[in-house]
């Protein structure tokens, strides 16, 4: 029997989620800006985010449930990923200072066990 010796070891990545609001006229964004919103968000805050593979490489970012234009809400959440530990205390203080007015970051957390996405297991709290 031969054992292979130039295999890689795996990278664990790290999977975060966060709760944010949307208020005022910032509600009026679609779905497909505020993802890009917080992608932009994440890269200026310097987080080393886990990127998909293949041609067109996206950073791995996901939403429990798209908002509809006009909707406000005070608990919706997205799930993101990093190629390294980062400060999860210090998580919505650097966000909500990369992010617009009526855009905020209540709160961010790891998954703990192995929990499904995020999608599947909570439901967002919308006000109008």
């Amino acid at each position: 029997m031969r054992i292979r010796t130039d295999l890689q070891p795996i990278e664990q990545d790290m999977r975060y989620f966060a709760r944010y609001t949307k208020k005022g006229l910032i509600r009026f964004l679609g779905h497909l800006d505020t993802q890009r919103l917080f992608i932009r968000a994440l890269k200026r805050c310097r987080y080393p985010l886990k990127y998909s593979e293949g041609f067109s490489p996206k950073p791995e970012i996901s939403f429990a449930y798209p908002l509809s234009v006009g909707t406000e809400t005070e608990g919706d959440y997205f799930e993101f990923s990093t190629t390294q530990e980062i400060d999860i205390s210090s998580f919505p203080q650097e966000m909500s200072r990369n992010l617009p007015d009526g855009m905020d970051i209540v709160s961010a957390g790891i998954p703990m066990g192995n929990v499904q996405k995020i999608m599947n297991i909570h439901l967002p709290f919308y006000i109008k």
